[in-house]
This record gives structure tokens, C-alpha cells and sequence, in this order.
């Protein structure tokens, strides 16, 4: 494969001592240096045409990065090896088997003592012994005493795409629940033993599943012409879901006359806040200040911050914009600098050529990009909710950055600055965070505008096991400031807010590392680890291949950080911020888990302890897609096989908890897993929850005393057509499938998990 060094993140629980220290200290030490540069230059000789870190050329980057090779030779030179005279042996041990992880001293008890299940196929959540699972929210249910919820028979006939049905829609549950985050009652710091407002993120519709005879039709937009009130019911089907819960006889259930019930929806005003507030690539004729934005698309994973709010991400939404073609046709053949800059812009998140995914452009010019070019930068960014004042607008948050926001996660650091972490769900895009420049205040309302003003980084994984948090800052940044559009003299940017509306572009000039599709990012409230869940990405290739991908030209081979190729079923890098400061610019990593089927006779599981030194490091096939590795744990018969991991959360013990969306190795349906991040047991993955047919499971939000765990299910059923379902979760029986926040608890009432 060109050098899996990559995986040599770990600390050995002996005495270290540096290479220069080994000659002079231990016997015999003057072969041991002698092999290891012999390793060392073999490698470095295989690398020079297998360039696997690039993804532009290396002369229009900020950090020129080098073969793969060449960076593991580096790195075999520069680590330290244990004393003795088994000092050789490791560093062969170490290129060839370098799945050894670090075991903390004195490391915790296994917290985790539920019996795992086995991967599922029934239509329905399957938990483990002594837990049960209910529903608390599901797509149509009313939040309002005044509107009935949705019935299954006005569904299939189609009522609700009426001008009635979408007004009750926008005080019924939405459609395709994402995220939940948890707000205690009375205030942020109360237990929220028995009342609390939950935030919900509706990301998309399936078509298939609302819309009577839409395969009639060749698209959304089609549809709507024919339907037109189908359109005002979509607005309303989703955004995000505030509402009260109150917990009953050990469940949750909403509180209808609430107060704090809402919906925000595409119809829903949003401020624009930070510093790309006005900038000309924000005005549009609706809005010429560039100061508000109407509606919210694509809502994915989420965050809540240390003062209360809900930071909801905007991922997809170039599928919301449509007719890009007819853009590039009218501007082809400009010669005026804004034009080309616009269209170079655009293409790094690009919006649809023809229709929409949608269809709002059948009645709305603001989705069609020729008709309004700037429309498009007015999404993809991280919005904040207030969910304890019904009254206040929310906010999209350009300070963070504009990309495919997966998710917004924060963390209070030690230094009380809130870092807020994100992925960009996309393959081969980037891991970042933000860091505020003021501190956090314990009154609340102080910390209103504490998101407006700070640095974005992103990030780089070095070969070392090293990385970098680098500034996406214009005034900082020679590379950002001197760069030019491709093929022209036109600036890249002029200004710190084009460089946040276009932040991929900068990611690309910095030399950020492309990963695998990063979904979640969170740090460990125990530990302020952080780990970063790559989701997949099969164009992943074991050969040196280029490929236009998102606007720029990447090298799709296996990286430092991205180890295998056709990565099927996804990983997950653990993250150690340097001296545990939050805030820090650099940070070491290592993988936690390749995920997979540990028994799979098609790969190896690979542990600490296994020799591989039969492996052979010139071969591009050195690591398979089917390999896998769990942070070091032995008992491959014991853990449970994982794909796709995308949403995590933590348990109060620090245990890791994460939610699939996607193929599972064994083909079973997506579900939940927890795994503790240290201890004895570290990486020992078992299964806690299947969910029903063709779902995937989001969320994974605890209550702050672990005694219920949140999940979303959302499109259950999404292969199956309106009126002939496939799937009948919740409510069983022959009913139609519906998205579904559910509660999990366990019937003796103690703390889930343990």
C-alpha cells in the first residue's frame, strides 16, 4: 500500500529512549540503527511515485506535502523505540504491525455491563435484555393541542398537501429527524430530572414516502407544478422541531400546551451574524444588506453549547439550488473578474446542474442559481437556536464557516474559550474547529454574540502521529492572501468573509488532509479527547489515481489518516489536543477503530500484539478494505462488527457511543454501539440497538443523569413507495413508516449502559 505508518500512535508503558540515546546505551545498538535506516531508505526509494497526501498540486499548496512513503521513512527515523536488545525486533514489529494502542496507567473499570445483541433484520428496534424502547415524537404528531396529528389514511390520500395540511405541518413533528439535544428545565444547569426542552433537526424528505403518484413525475419540481400546495407543505416538513417533554412513569412524552413549543422551517427568518454579515456575496434582491437569510435547509447532526443554545448544521444544501448549467452558460464567456470569481466559488459546493432535489424552484426564483447567484452562500452554515426564548430569531453563524456541516459539537476548555469541533460530510473534505475569542461568562445572555468572533482552523495529520490546527485566516495567512482563481490573476480572496463563505477552497490551500467522509466530531467530556468518525468512502483507490472532485483535483489514495482503500466501512481517529487544551494548534492522533467485521475470513483483525511481519511494505495492497481494528483490543470473537459510524456521544463514564448510517458488514440493519476509550476494555465494541428496515439511527443524545438514551430513526422504510410500505415502525401492524424520536431505557430505571 506505499506505508501504513500512519498507525504507529502509540506509547509503550516501558522505558523510551531516542535513537541517538540507543547507540550510546545499549549494546549491539550500532545494528539496530543500521536496519532501521535500512527500512527506513527502502521505503523513501519505493515512494517518489506515489504521492498519497496531495489533493491539488504541490506547488499551489501552503504546506507542500510529500509521498507517503518518504513521510513513514521520516517518521521510522525519528520515533523512539523501546531499550534493549529487542530494539530491533520493534521497529520491525512497529512497520509491520503497527496496530499497537496506548493503556492508560491505573486505567478505569468497564462501565459498560449490558448484554450486547446481535445485528437485526427485524422491522423494529431491537435493544438488550431489561431495556426497553418507546416512541416520544414521531413524524405528523401535533405539538400543539389546536392541530390534530397526521393520520396514516390522510397521509396516503394525500390531505396533507393541502393548504390546511401545511399549515398544521408547521406545528406537527417534522419529517426525517436528525439530530437531539437536550436542554434541562428550568435553566441549563438544572438536573432536567423530569422536564426539558429538546432541539430536533429535520434534515430532507423522501419523496417516496409523502407524495401520492410521484413517480409520475420526472422531478420534485414537476411534481409541484401539478400539485402546487405540495410545495408549502415541504417548506413546513422540515428545519428543526423545539419542544417540552416531561418524563411520566419513567418516560418522556410531549408536552402539547407548551410554551416552548415550535417549528422552524424554510418559512422562518434567520440573522446573519459574524463577519461575512454584508458582504456582497450574501445580498441578493430579496435581501440587498445581506443581513437576514429566510429558512433553513438540510439539517444534520448538532451541538449544544455550555450556555444553553442548539447549534444546528446545514450540510447538503447545494440539492436545495438548482440550474447551475444555466449559470456557467450565461457567464461563459465574461471577462469580468466577479463573474469568473462567482462561478469558481460556486463549484467547490455546487449547486445542481438541472432541477433541484426539492423542487422549490417551481415557485420560488431564489433556488435557481441563474436567477439568483449569491443565494446559494446564504446556506451550508452552522445555525444557533435558543431554545429557552420562543421569541428570539435564530442565527446562522458565518464566524464557523461554510461547508457541508455535519455536525457542531463544543466543549468549554480549560481556559473557559468554547471550542466548537465540525466535520464536512463529504468525501475526501475536512476536520474543524473554532475557537472563540472571548471567554465563556456564566450569565448567559452574555454569551449571545460569543460565536461571532473567533479563528477556524483546520486540520492537518502530519505522518508523525502529529498534527496541526492551522488558522483559515486571512489576514494570518500569506497563502490565503496571494492565491489565485486557476488559471487566472483574479484574487482567490479579498477578505476574511469570502474566505468563510468559501472555506473549502482555503482548506485546499492551507493543506488540510482529505478524509474519509468526517461526519461527528466530539470531544470526550472525561477525557477532552476528541474523536473524529469517518463515515466511508469507497473512491478510495489502491492505485495512485487523480480524479475532479468538488472543484479540485485529488489524490485518491490511501492517506496518513485515511489507511485503506475502497473504505467500505469507515473509521474513527482519536485526537489528543495538546497539554488537553482545547484551544491548542496542534494535537497528536492515532486510529481508534477500523471498523468492519473482525471475523470476516476476507481480512485480518489486527491487534497490539499480532505479528505481521510477513506483511510486505511495498505492496499496494499491504492493507485491505476488510482489515480491521478495534484501539488494540485482542478478542476479535468478541466485539461486534460496525460499519459506517456517523453520529457519537458520550456517557458520563466517557464511554463512546456511536450510531451507523450505512452498509453494515454483515448486512444487518444500522444500529447503536458503545465502546470504552480507556481501560482494560478499550476498544471492546459492543452492540446495544438495531433499528428497523432501510433506517439509519442519528442522535444518541443522553439525559444528564444516563438514565434515558435519545435516538432518532430516521427514513424507516425508504426503499418502500407511499401506500405499499416496506417498513411499519413505529406503530406497527400495516401502518405507514415514520421517522421517529425514541426513548431507551432500562425497566429497572438505572443508568443505561451499565
Amino acid at each position: 500500500m506505499g506505508g501504513f505508518d500512519y498507525f504507529l500512535n502509540f506509547n509503550f508503558n516501558r522505558e523510551m529512549l531516542d535513537m541517538d540515546k540507543i547507540v550510546k546505551d545499549v549494546n549491539g545498538t550500532e545494528t539496530v540503527e543500521h536496519e532501521v535506516n535500512e527500512i527506513a531508505a527502502e521505503l523513501e526509494s519505493k515512494a517518489h511515485d506515489m504521492d498519497a497526501s496531495v489533493d491539488m498540486p504541490l506547488e499551489n499548496r501552503g504546506n507542500a506535502s510529500e509521498p507517503i512513503g518518504v513521510l513513514m521513512a521520516k517518521r521510522i527515523k525519528r520515533r523512539s523505540f523501546m531499550k534493549g536488545s529487542a530494539a530491533a525486533a520493534s521497529v520491525s514489529a512497529m512497520v509491520a504491525s503497527p496496530m499497537m494502542a496506548t493503556k492508560a496507567a491505573a486505567a478505569p473499570a468497564d462501565s459498560l455491563t449490558f448484554t450486547p445483541i446481535e445485528g437485526s433484520t427485524e422491522d423494529t428496534a431491537v435493544v438488550p435484555e431489561g431495556y426497553e424502547w418507546y416512541s416520544i415524537l414521531q413524524f405528523g404528531q401535533s405539538l400543539s393541542p389546536f392541530v390534530s396529528d397526521l393520520s396514516d389514511a390522510d397521509l396516503v390520500a394525500g390531505k396533507h398537501l393541502t393548504n390546511k395540511g401545511a399549515k398544521d405541518q408547521a406545528e406537527q413533528f417534522g419529517y426525517n429527524n436528525d439530530a437531539v439535544e437536550f436542554f434541562a428545565l428550568p435553566t441549563p444547569d438544572s438536573n432536567g430530572k423530569n422536564n426539558a426542552v429538546i432541539c430536533v433537526n429535520h434534515e430532507y424528505i423522501n419523496d417516496n414516502l409523502v407524495y401520492p403518484d410521484r413517480g409520475s413525475y420526472g422531478s420534485t419540481a414537476d411534481y409541484f407544478m401539478a400539485y402546487p400546495t405540495a410545495d408549502k407543505w415541504a417548506r413546513n416538513a422540515i428545519g428543526m422541531t423545539v419542544a417540552e417533554i416531561e418524563r411520566k412513569h419513567g418516560k418522556w412524552q410531549v408536552v402539547k400546551s407548551s410554551g416552548f413549543n415550535r417549528r422552524i422551517t424554510m418559512n422562518t427568518p434567520f440573522a446573519l451574524t459574524g463577519p461575512a454579515r454584508k458582504n456582497e456575496y450574501l445580498q441578493t434582491s430579496a435581501n440587498p444588506a445581506g443581513t437576514r437569510v429566510k429558512g433553513t435547509y438540510n439539517n444534520c447532526a448538532a451541538g449544544g453549547t455550555p450556555w444553553g443554545t442548539y447549534l444546528s448544521a446545514e450540510e447538503n444544501t447545494d440539492g436545495v439550488f438548482s440550474n447551475f448549467a444555466g449559470l456557467e452558460a450565461a457567464l461563459s464567456g465574461s471577462t469580468d473578474p466577479k463573474d469568473i470569481k462567482l462561478l469558481d466559488m460556486h463549484r467547490r459546493l455546487q449547486p445542481a446542474s438541472g432541477s433541484s432535489y426539492l423542487g422549490f424552484e417551481a415557485f420560488d426564483d431564489r433556488f435557481d442559481v441563474a436567477k439568483e447567484p449569491h443565494e446559494p452562500f446564504r446556506f451550508g452554515w452552522v445555525c444557533e437556536v435558543d431554545p429557552y426564548d420562543p421569541g428570539a430569531a435564530p442565527r446562522k453563524l458565518t464566524a464557523l464557516g461554510r461547508f457541508k456541516h455535519e455536525c457542531a459539537t463544543t466543549i468549554e476548555a480549560a481556559n473557559k474559550h468554547c471550542v466548537v469541533y465540525m466535520g464536512d460530510d463529504a468525501r475526501f473534505e475536512y476536520v474543524y474547529k473554532f475557537v472563540s475569542e472571548r471567554k465563556i461568562n456564566k450569565n448567559r445572555r452574555r454569551n449571545k454574540n460569543l460565536l461571532n468572533k473567533g479563528t477556524l482552523y483546520v486540520a492537518k495529520f502530519n505522518e508523525d502521529g502529529t498534527g496541526e490546527w492551522m488558522a483559515v485566516d486571512y489576514d494570518s495567512q500569506e497563502v490565503l492572501q496571494t492565491a489565485k482563481v486557476e488559471g487566472t490573476d483574479i484574487p482567490q480572496f479579498d477578505n476574511q468573509a469570502e474566505v468563510l463563505i468559501n472555506a473549502r477552497r482555503a482548506g485546499d490551500l492551507l493543506g488540510a488532509t482529505p478524509m474519509d467522509r468526517p461526519e461527528d466530531v466530539e470531544a470526550n467530556p472525561v477525557t477532552r479527547k476528541v474523536y473524529v468518525a469517518c463515515t466511508n468512502n469507497t473512491k478510495r483507490t489502491s492505485g495512485d489515481s487523480i480524479a475532479e472532485r468538488d472543484g479540485r483535483d485529488v489524490q485518491q489514495f490511501p492517506d496518513i489518516a485515511n489507511p485503506r482503500p475502497a473504505n467500505s466501512w469507515g473509521h474513527i481517529i482519536e485526537i489528543s489536543e495538546d497539554g488537553d487544551d482545547n484551544t491548542a494548534t496542534s494535537f497528536t492522533w492515532e486510529i481508534f477503530l477500523l471498523a468492519g467485521d473482525p471475523q470476516s475470513s476476507a481480512g485480518r483483525f489486527l491487534t497490539q500484539d499480532e505479528d505481521l511481519n510477513d506483511v510486505d511494505l511495498g505492496s499496494e495492497e499491504a492493507l485491505d478494505r476488510d482489515d480491521t481494528y478495534y484501539a488494540g483490543f485482542a478478542h476479535g470473537d468478541l466485539v461486534s462488527p460496525i460499519g459506517a459510524p456517523d453520529n457519537i456521544s458520550f456517557d458520563k463514564q466517557g464511554n463512546l457511543w456511536i450510531v451507523t448510517d450505512g452498509s453494515q458488514p454483515t448486512g444487518v440493519h444500522n444500529g447503536t454501539f458503545a465502546v470504552p476509550t480507556e481501560g482494560p476494555n478499550r476498544g471492546y465494541l459492543r452492540q446495544f440497538m438495531s433499528g428497523p428496515n432501510d433506517s439509519e439511527v442519528c442522535g444518541c443524545e443522553f439525559t444528564p443523569d444516563n438514565r434515558t438514551l435519545l435516538l432518532n430513526i430516521q427514513h424507516p422504510g425508504d426503499r418502500g413507495v407511499l401506500g405499499t410500505p416496506n417498513s411499519n415502525f413505529p406503530n406497527g401492524g400495516s401502518s405507514e413508516p415514520r421517522p421517529t424520536l425514541i426513548g431507551v431505557r432500562r425497566k429497572d430505571n438505572k443508568p443505561v449502559g451499565r
